[in-house]
C-alpha cells in the first residue's frame, strides 16, 4: 500500500516525520533517480530510495516493546530542560521507536514502545477500548463517595474526563490515640479511619490517556498521588499477547517479551536467551567444509550461534569488508563450540584463534573439519594478558545479560588485542545494554537481531587514538 515518503522514511528507522520533511527540502531524498520535493511524495516499497546518496531499505515490520519506566525519567526523545529521557536509555542499535502513551515524569511501570506510528494511534484511541491500569499510592482523606461519582465521569478545570474504574486496594488505619497530660484519650468513634489523613493504596483503570489525567481526577477529591505505577495490560493480553481489537491485533503479536506476572506489574529487563538443544543442527554453512557436521553441547551451559544467525552474519561480513577475509586474522571470543571461527576458516580466513576457558569441544569439533592456520589460546577472558599479536576482525560472544560485553571489549583493547583498523562482532541478548568503553565506537547505527541474538558492529575510535 502506497505511503508518503516522509512517513516511509521514519518507518525505516531513518528519522522522524518532521526530519524527514526538512530533508525532502534540503533536497537529500532521491527516488528512482529524481528527488523528492514535496512530503507529500507517495512510494510503495518498490521504489530505490537514496538518502545523501546512500541506500534505504524497506520499512521494517511492525514490532512491539515492553519497556518498564523508573520514575525520574521524561516520555520524550527530547527535552527542552535537559532532564533525562527514557529513549537515552534504551540499549544500543535498537531501532527508532515511539512511546504509546506517555508516562509523567514521576510515574513508572509498563510502557509499550513501537516502530509503528499507526499502531501507536490505534492503541491510544479510547473507542478502541484498550484499558489502562494504574496502581496509585494517595494521601489525603479518602471520601468513597466521592470516589464512586468519579467512576461515572468528571469535568475538571473545564476538561471532561470519561469513565473510570476505581478500587480500594488498602484502607487507611484508623487514627491514633492522642496523648493528653500522659494519658491517652478515646478516639470518637465517630472519626472513621476514611477521614484521617493518611496514605491508600487505589487501583484505577481507565480507557483515556489525557495529561495527568489521575493526578488531576484525585486532586478534584482532595488526594495528592505520592505514587503511579502504570501495571501490565488488561490479564487478557497477558494471556494471549493480543491487543483488544483492530489492527493493533496482529502487530502486538509481535511482542517479543511476555508480560510478568511480578510485584505491580514490574517487566524484566531481558527475554530469556535462546537455549541451545541437542537435536538442532549444526554444520559448516559455506567455503572449503561446507556441510561438515559440528559436534554440539550435551547441556545448557554453552550456547552456541544458530545456523541461520551464523549465515546471516557472514553474507553482511561479506558486503561491509573492505577487503576479502583471506586478508584478515580472525579471533573468536567465548568460542564455545567453535562454530564462527571455523566457519571463518571454511571460508578463507588468514589465521583463527580461539579463546575460552573450555576448548575441549572448539578442538573436537577442528580436529573434524582438518583446517589450517588455527591456533588456541585456553584463558580466562575477563583476565586476558598483553596480546602477542594483533587481530583485525573479531567476533565475540559472551553470556548473555552478565555485563561481560563491555568488560571484555574494554580489556581487548587495553591489552593490544585489536589493530587500529580492527571490527569486532558482539553477539548480545536483543534488549541487553551495551555501552561502549573509552577507544571504541559502535560502527554501524543498525544492530542486526536473529532469534534472541543481536549483533553490533564495533570499530576502533581513531580520534580517541589521536588524543590518546
Amino acid at each position: 500500500m502506497p505511503e508518503r515518503i516522509a512517513k516511509f522514511l521514519a518507518r525505516s528507522g531513518v528519522c522522524s516525520r518532521r526530519e524527514a520533511e526538512e530533508l525532502i527540502k534540503q533536497g537529500r531524498i532521491i527516488v528512482n533517480g529524481e528527488t523528492v520535493a514535496a512530503p507529500a511524495f507517495l512510494v510503495d516499497g518498490s521504489e530505490t530510495v537514496l538518502f545523501d546518496g546512500e541506500r534505504i531499505k524497506s520499512k521494517d515490520k511492525t514490532r512491539l516493546w515492553l519497556y518498564h519506566k523508573p520514575a525520574g525519567l521524561v516520555t520524550s526523545h527530547k527535552d527542552e530542560k535537559g532532564r533525562d529521557t527514557v529513549f537515552a536509555h534504551l540499549p544500543v542499535g535498537l531501532p527508532r521507536v515511539i512511546s504509546v502513551g506517555r508516562l509523567d515524569l514521576n510515574s513508572e511501570g509498563l510502557l509499550l514502545l513501537t516502530n509503528d506510528g499507526g499502531l501507536s494511534r490505534a492503541l491510544e484511541l479510547p473507542s478502541n477500548g484498550w484499558s489502562r491500569r494504574y496502581k496509585v499510592k494517595v494521601h489525603g482523606f479518602l471520601d468513597e463517595r466521592r470516589l464512586k461519582k468519579l467512576e461515572k465521569g468528571a469535568t475538571v478545570d473545564g476538561i471532561a474526563y470519561g469513565p473510570c474504574k476505581i478500587t480500594i486496594d488498602s484502607r487507611p488505619k484508623p487514627a491514633a490515640a492522642p496523648v493528653r497530660n500522659g494519658t491517652a484519650a478515646a478516639v470518637p468513634e465517630t472519626a472513621p479511619a476514611s477521614r484521617t489523613a493518611t496514605n491508600a493504596w487505589l487501583t484505577v483503570s481507565l480507557t483515556e490517556g489525557k495529561n495527568r489525567e489521575i493526578r488531576k481526577l484525585m486532586a478534584s477529591v482532595g488526594l495528592e498521588v505520592a505514587r503511579l505505577i502504570l501495571r501490565p495490560v488488561s490479564a487478557w493480553f497477558a494471556k494471549t499477547r493480543r491487543s483488544p481489537r483492530g489492527s493493533a491485533e496482529n502487530a502486538a503479536r509481535t511482542a517479543r517479551q511476555p508480560v510478568a506476572r511480578g510485584r505491580y506489574g514490574r517487566v524484566p529487563p531481558f527475554p530469556q536467551p535462546y537455549r541451545y538443544r541437542r537435536h538442532d543442527p549444526m554444520r559448516i554453512i559455506s567455503g572449503t567444509r561446507r556441510g561438515k557436521k559440528l559436534f554440539a553441547p550435551k547441556n545448557d551451559r554453552i550456547r552456541p550461534t544458530s545456523d541461520r544467525a551464523r549465515e546471516a552474519l557472514f553474507n553482511i561480513l561479506e558486503s561491509m569488508l573492505p577487503a576479502p577475509l583471506s586478508e584478515y586474522d580472525f579471533l573468536d571470543v567465548f568460542a564455545g563450540t567453535g562454530a564462527i571461527g571455523l566457519e571463518a576458516a571454511s571460508r578463507g580466513a588468514r589465521s583463527v584463534t580461539f579463546i575460552d576457558i573450555d576448548l575441549e569441544l572448539v578442538k573436537k569439533n577442528a580436529a573434524a573439519c582438518r583446517l589450517p592456520k588455527l591456533s588456541y589460546i585456553q584463558k580466562d577472558v575477563r583476565r586476558l594478558p598483553p596480546a602477542a599479536r594483533q587481530f583485525n576482525l573479531v567476533f565475540m560472544d559472551a553470556p548473555y545479560n552478565m555485563e561481560l560485553s563491555v568488560l571484555t571489549l574494554s580489556k581487548l583493547f587495553e591489552k593490544g588485542w585489536l589493530t587500529d583498523d580492527a571490527i569486532i562482532i558482539v553477539e548480545t541478548a536483543k534488549m541487553e545494554l551495551l555501552e561502549m568503553p573509552p577507544g571504541l565506537k559502535i560502527s554501524r547505527a543498525k544492530a542486526y537481531f536473529y532469534g534472541a541474538a543481536r549483533f553490533t558492529f564495533v570499530r576502533v575510535d581513531s580520534e580517541y587514538l589521536k588524543v590518546r
